[in-house]
């Protein structure tokens, strides 16, 4: 986006609440200007390190995953999540063992009864398949090279072409050379056999599956080219150390879960659901005096704006940027947001905008399915299903990509129970980012990028309206706002009109559900803030029998007979007048007449009834009621 657009983000924060405070014999690492900020998630641990960059201490539950009986995991994170800083740490400890380069951290101490790692070095294979590409044969190539590479670096004559051969035969010759039992493998003698074994880390093992998405026949092949070379490191396993498979989808047909099914799936165990991602508590034991030299910036520039001082900030950046999680106990804040906020000293669209996956642009999601990330009640029963490429739901794909979260689980009760793993949106970072970058340009992939970008201003512009409740000044700015697409695109107004509200609200930080279902009925829009206030939205398209299809590029009542004389125009904005009228005075009855505030002012908060009408595409009235428990809209 635009540096106009990035400015308009600056400090646009949310209300605070209130927080304890943060000084309070808060340890932190070191003073701030004693260490420089990290400002790439995807720099080497060893680079971090001796670079004097500021490392979040993760070695206490990487030590947890080395020590297991079962040391081989898969793990999925959202792209910019730390995946690759965590196997480098991780390279690291094995390859380099008691190096001064984890003085300090926790692997080093003895912390909650867990010895000092005993530091044993082993072979590391790690692998990157966002660089290996993602056609079948490049792959194929690169990973083979890759390997004998590293073999031939160990002293290892290798020139295997297919990559499966080469990784099992990699591995393999690598634990071989640490030979003093004799080790039969498909009843062959391969070598001799005793710790330390090797170990295998694979970074981005669905990258090549991802890009092949939306071509089912190149999919295919690249997903036939790694289920073998899967299969062929699954049959290295006796030889393995440990294991570390990461990515971002979880697929059922191919994956690490079907070419290696001995992988323990650890994505959504709560024991590890904090091993990528920054905790409140480390944000400001790591980066506290950055966050107080931010609000010393901002008072000297007059940029603090409702900031008053440093909880206030922490405030903020929880609505921002906190919310992930996948325990639906523990909440995680984006790294890289984090590190480029403190960087950069404004709140902005970091983790969209250092770029991302295009897994959710390659599916082809109805107009009905994009919606479905501000769907309430989502949820996933039992246990978050691995799902199929070739089906995988709009839920599936939005939580594995980060636009949606785990919220809460309801455990279940009883031998016959359900676990319920209900999905939210992690935070106002999020619903931005997916609003603007993802459903206008779905719903409109016509409308030229200059346009997309007007149209993002003007929803924001007609939603700080509507939510201060500038009756006048909304209904113009949404009637501005429809005036930029054809009339051909406004066949079905009354959904059209929801639609571009349904966008346009979510673009700031309150919640909004669509279709929200009531004893009643269904009302059009909900919208909640953080103080708990609601408004219930209801829209109307009025029209009359005479009302039909306009011809040469007009609008129904243009070409309903009126002509261009001034008589003929006043009897016609008579008629709009009248029609938009009824459209409020419909609205009003319907909100009333069912009872859709009930279960709102039902928990004693403030409650407003907003009615739309729209006449065409340009002629729109919107009033607004307050509500109480008196009202016929209580029920």
């Amino acid at each position: 986006m635009g540096e106009e657009t990035r400015k308009s983000e600056v400090n646009e924060d949310p209300k605070t609440n209130e927080m304890p405070d943060v000084n309070e014999k808060m340890e932190k690492q070191k003073v701030a200007g004693e260490k420089k900020r990290p400002v790439s998630l995807e720099e080497d641990f060893q680079d971090m390190i001796r670079g004097g960059l500021t490392y979040i201490d993760k070695t206490l539950l990487i030590r947890k995953l080395i020590v297991d009986p079962s040391p081989h995991y898969f793990l999925a994170r959202p792209r910019r999540f730390g995946k690759t800083l965590l196997l480098s740490t991780i390279e690291n400890i094995f390859k380099r063992g008691q190096d001064t380069l984890f003085d300090g951290l926790d692997i080093a101490k003895d912390v909650n009864g867990l010895m000092t790692h005993d530091w044993e070095t082993s072979h590391v294979l790690r692998i990157n398949m966002s660089a290996c590409g993602t056609s079948a044969k490049r792959l194929n190539r690169n990973i083979a090279e890759y390997l004998c590479e590293i073999a031939n670096m160990n002293g290892i004559a290798m020139n295997e072409t297919q990559c499966a051969m080469a990784i099992s035969k990699l591995v393999m010759r690598l634990f071989s050379s640490y030979s003093s039992i004799p080790l039969v493998m498909d009843g062959k003698p391969v070598g001799e056999a005793t710790e330390p074994k090797v170990v295998i880390l694979i970074d981005e093992y669905d990258y090549p599956l991802i890009n092949n998405i939306d071509n089912p026949k190149k999919r295919n092949i690249v997903k036939n080219t790694l289920h073998e070379f899967y299969s062929a490191l699954k049959s290295t396993t006796s030889m393995s150390r440990f294991t570390l498979v990461t990515g971002i989808s979880r697929f059922s047909e191919f994956s690490p879960h079907s070419g290696m099914n001995n992988l323990v799936d650890i994505s959504y165990d709560s024991e590890y659901s904090c091993i990528c991602g920054f905790t409140e508590h480390e944000i400001k034991q790591y980066y506290g005096n950055d966050i107080d030299s931010i609000l010393d910036y901002w008072k000297d520039t007059g940029t603090a704006g409702i900031h008053r001082n440093v909880n206030d900030v922490y405030a903020t950046m929880m609505k921002w940027y906190d919310g992930y999680s996948w325990d639906g106990l523990k909440t995680l804040l984006n790294p890289v947001s984090v590190i480029n906020f403190i960087k950069n000293k404004y709140f902005r669209k970091y983790w969209y905008n250092t770029g991302g996956t295009n897994f959710l642009s390659k599916l082809n999601f109805n107009d009905t399915q994009i919606f479905e990330i501000f769907d309430r009640n989502m949820s996933f029963n039992d246990e978050i299903p691995i799902e199929e490429i070739d089906t995988v739901s709009p839920k599936a794909a939005l939580l594995q990509t980060g636009y949606l979260t785990i919220g809460k689980i309801d455990a279940g009760n009883g031998e016959d129970s359900t676990e319920v793993y209900h999905l939210t949106i992690p935070n106002y970072e999020v619903r931005m980012s997916y609003t603007a970058e993802y459903i206008i340009p779905k719903i409109y992939p016509d409308l030229p990028k200059n346009s997309r970008k007007k149209l993002y201003d003007l929803h924001k512009g007609f939603a700080a309206l509507f939510f201060d409740r500038k009756a006048a000044e909304a209904a113009e700015a949404l009637s501005e706002i429809f005036s930029l697409f054809p009339y051909s695109w406004h066949v079905k107004l009354e959904a059209f009109c929801k639609s571009h509200m349904f966008t346009a609200l979510s673009s700031l930080e309150n919640r909004i559900f669509s279709e929200w279902e009531t004893a009643g009925g269904i009302i059009d829009l909900v919208v909640e803030n953080d103080n708990g206030d609601v408004m219930v939205i209801e829209v109307k398209h009025p029209k009359t029998d005479g009302e039909r299809k306009p011809c040469n590029g007009g609008s129904p009542e243009m070409n309903a007979g009126y002509g261009d004389s001034t008589g003929r125009q006043v009897e016609k904005n008579e008629r709009i007048r009248k029609l938009l009228d009824s459209g409020i005075t419909e609205a009003f009855r319907q909100i009333d007449s069912k009872g859709y505030a009930k279960e709102f002012l039902a928990g004693n908060r403030n409650v407003w009834s907003a009615a739309v009408a729209v006449v065409e595409r340009i002629h729109v009235r919107i009033e607004f009621r307050q509500l109480k428990a008196r009202d016929p809209g209580a029920g």
